[in-house]
């Protein structure tokens, strides 16, 4: 009975060193990555389809990315899912570190937003941005044929940075996000969803619409009812930032591995990013920066 009795002992001990040895392995094979949560713009324009391949060639762990809207993001971040975040909107970036959130901020690129409408109705919108470039006289426009219900207007409506920036060009008009909200919703629309598919519902519904200059060069061609109609104006200026998070808020992240990305995407990477085109034309323009990362 002995005998038996401790066999069963060294089983059962057995059983135990496999079950943790397993936990174990799978916390190690998880340690093989990191999560960046980022804006939908940089998914929709191919981006990180791009760029995460080549990092992950050349150092040895991997980059698995949550694309969702930049106050969606920040908002995943704030609870801890999440060890790097990549956002487009510098006044939520710095409230985001004010509050203890992020440790540091770095621009790596930037490009510009781009107002787009329906091809067969901005011709006289077109002509009025060429001559007279005045961003706030074009909305204010804008918003008078809506009111008029003459044309639509689609907003993503989903706290993302093109969303935010969106309401800002309207405010800079004087245009209230109140003014809006009592608009027809038939006429100014909100998605609430990414960058891809609401330039899918703008086409469908011959709408105007603020989209991001790399995600139109990637998708332009599937949207062929729109149209440029300004992309050269100062407020469009759209730069994305690296946010490294709080060490002390998130010990229990992988922060030195989130820095070792995001230190080759300012050093390293600003040549791959350079390089990035579609159809020819460059989609972003890289800024260098230093981040210094602690082992």
């Amino acid at each position: 009975m002995t005998v038996k009795r401790n066999q069963f002992l060294l089983s059962i001990t057995l059983i135990a060193f496999l079950v943790n040895y397993n936990a174990i392995t799978k916390l190690h094979a998880n340690d093989d990555f990191i999560t960046v949560v980022s804006t939908t713009s940089l998914q929709a324009s191919g981006f990180y389809d791009y760029i995460v391949p080549i990092f992950e060639q050349e150092n040895n762990f991997n980059v698995r990315v949550v694309a969702v809207g930049t106050g969606k993001a920040m908002r995943i971040a704030q609870s801890g899912d999440a060890d790097l975040l990549i956002t487009h909107h510098q006044q939520s970036e710095k409230h985001f570190i004010h509050h203890g959130y992020g440790d540091s901020r770095h621009i790596f690129m930037y490009n510009h937003f781009i107002l787009l409408g329906p091809k067969n109705t901005i011709k006289p919108y077109k002509e009025l941005a060429a001559s007279s470039h005045d961003i706030n006289h074009i909305m204010q426009t804008l918003y008078k044929l809506l009111s008029n219900k003459e044309i639509k207007f689609l907003s993503r409506g989903d706290d993302s940075g093109t969303h935010k920036k969106e309401l800002e060009i309207w405010q800079q008009a004087g245009i209230s996000q109140n003014d809006l909200q009592k608009l027809d919703p038939q006429y100014y629309l909100e998605t609430g969803s990414g960058m891809g598919k609401s330039l899918i519902i703008a086409q469908e519904t011959n709408s105007f619409i603020l989209s991001d200059y790399a995600s139109w060069i990637n998708l332009q061609r599937d949207y062929k009812t729109l149209d440029i109609v300004l992309a050269e104006t100062d407020i469009f200026y759209n730069p994305y930032a690296i946010i490294l998070l709080n060490k002390e808020k998130f010990p229990f992240l992988k922060l030195a591995k989130a820095c070792i990305f995001a230190q080759w995407l300012v050093t390293k990477g600003q040549r791959y990013i350079k390089a990035f085109k579609k159809y020819d034309k460059n989609l972003f323009t890289p800024v260098a920066d230093h981040i210094h990362c602690n082992e």
